[in-house]
């Protein structure tokens, strides 16, 4: 039943997808400074794209060999969840602060293979 899909996998993507931002942010912070990587915007924006940006930055300089290819694939997940919700908006209200409806592009997730 897709609507139920739907209903249950939203907030599940809310979520995950906060869980990335928190992440990133609590890693730019413990770490960065140490590391002279200050990430601005750190405690202002839900700009995955940003983030990641900063956090590709402390890589950089931490990352040992072998940890590309696991940096890439977290890469790739990130950028999905830009791509769907670039202000961590679509997957918690109905609408814009300006009150457009938001619009999410349900079609670009599979929703079998996520429940």
């Amino acid at each position: 039943d897709r609507a139920t899909r739907t209903t249950l996998v939203l907030p599940i993507l809310f979520c995950f997808r906060h869980s990335v931002e928190t992440g990133l942010k609590r890693l730019l912070a413990e770490h960065g400074p140490r590391h002279h990587e200050i990430c601005d915007k750190l405690t202002s924006t839900h700009d995955l794209d940003h983030l990641w940006g900063c956090f590709l930055r402390l890589m950089a300089a931490t990352a040992g060999e072998g940890e590309q290819e696991g940096i890439q694939a977290a890469g790739a997940v990130v950028a999905a969840f830009h791509r769907w919700d670039k202000g961590s908006i679509a997957f918690r209200y109905a609408s814009t602060k300006a009150g457009e409806p938001v619009t999410f592009p349900l079609e670009s997730i599979d929703l079998l293979k996520l429940s």
